[in-house]
């Protein structure tokens, strides 16, 4: 299979990723999962490992037979990992995950109980990666393809390059503005914005610590066991006091789906998003598009699908139209609703996120401005 990428870009992915993002010194044990989609890039991983002195190890799953077992066999089948398998999951320091399948579609496609029941393993695969302190990556190159590009209004050679540069972005800026912004979401009580769009929302804090994803994996991440990233990187999140929110927000940013989560399944771009909250809840919504496939989902799910979830701040400054991570824009505000036990919120189920994005919004903590006009302060 050729390269997706030119031989220098890998090489210069790869020395980034293991010397900026998981830290890895001369003696280490380093695991690279791929799907065939990114197996030249994992080749290179290797390759870079040897010459800074690590211990790799390849993993490799094929895209074809993967879909021949899915189509032939129990899903049960595929969920399950062997004990040989944790064994070397616990010894290992860092952990690249090229991730797949590269047919999105046809994996979107896959009812949510038999996606479930592919993924059984995922639980105890996270819990020893946090227990263990393994410090990991997920990219997502392998999973650019045309079908995909066209869903999105974007050329697929466009999305690579974005997301190459992105993922090259230097993370020690991006953690320096992110710890800043954390700082003052981890101390505040209120948070109002607002834009000329008419977006006005005032919301509420509980103390809850925020996460800064900056793709730097170091021994603090490692002990509050934020461990694994997906590269590219470069935002700020925080659960919200599921109790409140008055106001309006309107976003001025395409989503890349109306909702995320294994309850969404395959929702397309949502466009001219404006959600009303009163006495805490999400009392109204309107779309330019995308909206009654939204409506669809939100009117069949269960309670606190309604309330407040997640707040969020983008930090990286090469991030402007990525499908899927138009949240990491530096200085982008994004609001979830739904599911936030994720992070140490209230709200259990469903399994569901729907979510906003807004630009050149001013964003204010108790009265003191953290975003103006979209920029940090």
């Amino acid at each position: 299979m050729p390269p997706f990428l030119p031989p220098k870009t890998m090489t210069a992915i790869a020395r980034s990723v293991l010397e900026r993002n998981l830290l890895l010194r001369r003696g280490e044990n380093l695991t690279v999962e791929s799907w065939t989609e990114g197996l030249a890039l994992a080749n290179v991983f290797v390759l870079e490992g040897f010459a800074r002195q690590l211990r790799p190890m390849l993993l490799y799953r094929d895209e074809e037979s993967f879909w021949e077992a899915v189509q032939k066999l129990p899903p049960a089948n595929l969920g399950r990992v062997g004990s040989h398998e944790w064994a070397a999951l616990r010894q290992t320091n860092g952990y690249v995950f090229l991730w797949g399948p590269s047919d999105t579609a046809r994996e979107e496609a896959l009812s949510p109980a038999k996606l479930r029941a592919i993924t059984a393993y995922e639980d105890e695969w996270f819990r020893i990666v946090e227990k263990s302190g393994v410090r990991g990556v997920r990219i997502a190159l392998g999973r650019i393809n045309a079908a995909e590009a066209h869903r999105h209004g974007i050329d697929v050679d466009a999305w690579k390059q974005e997301m190459v540069q992105a993922i090259l972005t230097d993370p020690l800026a991006m953690k320096r503005s992110g710890s800043a912004v954390a700082r003052r979401l981890q101390r505040g009580r209120t948070v109002r914005i607002n834009h000329p769009n008419g977006t006005s929302l005032e919301l509420r804090l509980k103390a809850r610590r925020p996460r800064v994803h900056d793709g730097v994996i170091d021994q603090n991440d490692v002990r509050h066991g934020d461990v694994f990233e997906p590269l590219p990187s470069g935002w700020v999140n925080v659960a919200l006091d599921e109790q409140y929110a008055e106001g309006e927000f309107f976003a001025n940013v395409t989503s890349s789906s109306a909702a995320s989560g294994m309850e969404a399944g395959t929702i397309p771009p949502a466009k001219g998003g404006r959600w009303v909250f009163k006495d805490g809840k999400l009392v109204r919504f309107t779309y330019a598009s995308g909206g009654e496939e939204f409506g669809a989902l939100y009117r069949r799910l269960g309670p606190g699908k309604e309330r407040p979830g997640v707040l969020s701040v983008g930090l990286n400054p090469l991030i402007q139209r990525l499908p899927n991570m138009e949240d990491q824009c530096l200085g982008r505000i994004t609001l979830q609703i739904g599911k936030n036990t994720f992070l140490d919120g209230a709200t259990h189920s469903p399994s569901f996120h729907g979510y906003l994005c807004l630009d050149g919004a001013d964003v204010r903590v108790d009265d003191r401005l953290l975003l103006h006009d979209g920029v940090i302060v």
